[in-house]
């Protein structure tokens, strides 16, 4: 099937370097497919929509029923798959093609497509499965990990002009108005999970098994990649397309975040194909893309809106018949309301825990393990917990803190002894942090209540917050070049935590500030003033060399080494 047809993505405008990458490959093979990106975010100032090879649609100029609260409710990976039948059915009812192709926006073309398309000749639906053999059982993701996910990869689906494809469109978009989430307690993952009914419900449909379409890292154990000449192979068949689902073009050793065990440096010509689609995105303007603000992010006054809060309007019936615009300053005040509202389950007398406080501790497995009993003797544990990590974590405003502020103070105290029911690590509290060892044993950094800076018995060791422990635990190059984080290496580790960790965890807000005060009083602590100085300015040059890019960073990097190995031992 030729011509009449349109390929379409969904991003925001942090992905529009990879949705242009996308469509440039798909011009490249089928010029004669007419190109759309449906914009899950505003049209500003910050590009030039004019200047796309393609056309941009606004998500909240498609039809659906009361989109302003459709874009509130979802997170934005949730928003961008509950999108996806009302792209596709927008395209048809517009513009009349024959077929619609949907890709993911981080999969690249790299051979033609004439094969695929011709199937759309019997079938009205196209799928491809996750997997097309069973799996080692010793393999990660698992089969489990894949049943848990969907039997189909909605990276790709092509959709045919037929009665039965329209009919399940419609099906499609009603049950993904309320129930495109994360959710797998109740067998629920975005667009994917509803698409195991699609065998049943549609009597044509395509189960694409051919190797070369959708290849990625949760079937390259089945798929051999090759390279001939300067083309892709796989299974030696041309490749094409390659779905870089989890790939971080700023981490150069991973091939997806979502797995470990595929290093690039073990991936072979697969690694050829890597570096190929980095300079891509690079070239197509993924450095001024990649911390583009997404506009459905915050309220209109400015303030962020915390993702786990989003469906708690479900709890608040009639909430969506008061509010028409649960993002102007009326549906603020109202969900500062809602959220901070005390939960009618704890007993009378005990201290309150507000709606969004519990629904972050229902998302926190950990949490949960390590205070069970939150509404009782727990509820010091869970508020140092909560203002520290468990803000950070799920980006919470000040304004949904506030109402644990009064008891901070009194909570406090409640940590002076061991918590005997915790089955952690020797030493360690329900929120991750460590209490004060006798005064015999070797100094362990201890948090407060607030994350402030905290200094030890012996007036020279700097604690380290909960957040900077929890990092530090778990990167042993970090423990291998920083040995000892609270003395003679803290202000090499704060340099790193306000550098490179800040990128690399994507600190802001209120998991900065007492990073930052630590630095400072750490810096002000050093007896040498050139001392200081030093790493005042090493502290410029790796911020530089983090906001500056690959090139000046590569530039940097040589002396900044020289100077931790120099100044390793001296402070």
């Amino acid at each position: 099937m030729k011509g009449n047809g349109a390929v379409c993505t969904i991003v925001a405008t942090n992905y529009l370097a990879h949705a242009r990458c996308l469509m440039d490959s798909v011009a490249r093979f089928h010029p004669e497919i007419a190109r759309f990106v449906i914009l899950v975010d505003k049209i500003d100032q910050r590009f030039d929509v004019a200047s796309e090879a393609f056309e941009i649609i606004q998500s909240d100029r498609l039809a659906i029923p009361n989109t302003k609260w459709f874009h509130f409710k979802y997170t934005l990976l949730e928003l961008c798959t509950a999108i996806k039948p009302y792209a596709i059915d927008h395209l048809f009812s517009t513009h009349g093609f024959d077929f619609v192709i949907y890709l993911d926006p981080d999969i690249l073309v790299c051979a033609g497509l004439d094969a695929l398309l011709e199937r759309f000749q019997d079938c009205s639906l196209l799928l491809t499965p996750h997997l097309t053999h069973p799996l080692d059982e010793n393999q990660r993701p698992t089969e489990l990990d894949i049943l848990r996910t969907g039997t189909y990869n909605l990276g790709f689906i092509g959709v045919a002009r037929t009665d039965e494809a329209f009919a399940f469109l419609r099906w499609w978009r009603e049950r993904l108005y309320d129930f495109c989430v994360i959710d797998p307690p109740r067998g629920l993952f975005v667009d994917q999970r509803w698409m195991d009914f699609a065998p049943s419900f549609v009597s044509h449909i395509g189960i694409v098994r051919e190797p070369q379409y959708n290849v990625a890292y949760w079937n390259l154990s089945q798929r051999q990649i090759s390279c001939s000449g300067r083309s892709f192979m796989v299974n030696d068949l041309p490749l094409c397309f390659y779905h870089f689902s989890g790939f971080d073009p700023d981490d150069t050793a991973t091939l997806s975040k979502y797995q470990s065990h595929s290093r690039l440096a073990r991936v072979g010509p697969l690694r050829d194909l890597v570096e190929h689609y980095r300079k891509l995105l690079f070239d197509y303007g993924y450095r001024e893309c990649r911390n583009q603000t997404y506009v459905y992010q915050r309220f209109n006054n400015g303030v962020e809106i915390p993702d786990v809060g989003r469906s708690l309007h479900w709890e608040s019936p009639g909430i969506v018949e008061r509010i028409e615009d649960p993002f102007s300053d009326e549906g603020y005040r109202e969900f500062v309301r809602v959220w901070n509202r005390p939960l009618q389950i704890a007993r009378t007398g005990t201290p309150p825990i507000t709606r969004i406080a519990y629904k972050v501790y229902r998302t926190s497995s950990d949490a949960q393990a390590a205070m069970p009993d939150i509404f009782n003797g727990d509820y010091s544990g869970f508020v140092t917990w909560l203002r520290s990590v468990g803000s950070a974590k799920f980006n919470l405003p000040d304004v949904f803190l506030a109402p644990f502020n009064e008891r901070a103070d009194t909570a406090s105290t409640e940590f002076d002894e061991p918590l005997t029911h915790y089955a952690g690590r020797e030493g360690e509290r329900p929120d991750g942090s460590w209490r004060t060892p006798p005064r015999s044993s070797r100094q362990v950094p201890s948090d407060s209540i607030s994350p402030a800076l905290q200094t030890s018995t012996e007036g020279t060791d700097l604690g380290l917050t909960r957040l900077a422990r929890q990092i530090y635990d778990k990167r042993p190059d970090l423990q291998a070049f920083f040995p000892d984080p609270c003395g003679r290496d803290r202000v090499k580790y704060l340099v790193w935590l306000l550098t490179y960790g800040k990128r690399s965890y994507q600190l802001t807000g209120v998991s900065l500030v007492p990073l930052q005060q630590q630095w400072a009083a750490a810096v002000d602590s050093l007896p040498n003033s050139w001392v200081r100085l030093r790493f005042r300015v090493l502290l410029f040059l790796l911020s530089l060399s983090v906001s500056a890019g690959p090139t000046v960073g590569r530039f940097l990097r040589a002396p900044i080494r020289q100077f931790y190995a120099r100044y390793r031992t001296k402070t």
